[in-house]
Order: structure tokens, then sequence, then C-alpha cells
């Protein structure tokens, strides 16, 4: 996500609608890849809160928006 957000921010494209209003849990910030450590085949994607890897780097770009 953090490559994607940086293609984003470089062209100057609105990116924060994306990180809130997503088609599916995938790209939601609020959910997070539960098992990583097993095959990604058998991956699965839940609710975990704000505690996840994207939401942090959500929030640290926003940090940088405020400046």
């Amino acid at each position: 996500m953090k490559d994607v957000v940086d293609i984003i921010d470089e062209n100057k494209w609105a990116w924060a609608m994306y990180g809130f209003q997503c088609d599916t849990d995938f790209w939601d910030p609020y959910y997070d890849v539960v098992n990583k450590k097993g095959d990604s085949k058998e991956w699965k994607i839940e609710y975990v809160g704000k505690e996840t890897e994207g939401w942090k780097m959500m929030v640290d770009y926003f940090k940088l928006n405020k400046k």
C-alpha cells in the first residue's frame, strides 16, 4: 500500500478517499491478513481495527500533509 500512496503523492493526486471508501476489505485500512506465516493462497483477511500496518502508514502520511 505504501508504494501506491507514494505514487499517488508524487503525482499530487488525492488518495484519502480510497482509504475510507473501499469496495473490498482487501483495501480497507482496518483489515489485515491474520495468518501471514502460512501459504499466501490460504491467507484470510479480518477486521483488526486501527492496529494494522496499513492504518499506521496512512496516519503517518496524514501527519506529513498537515505540515
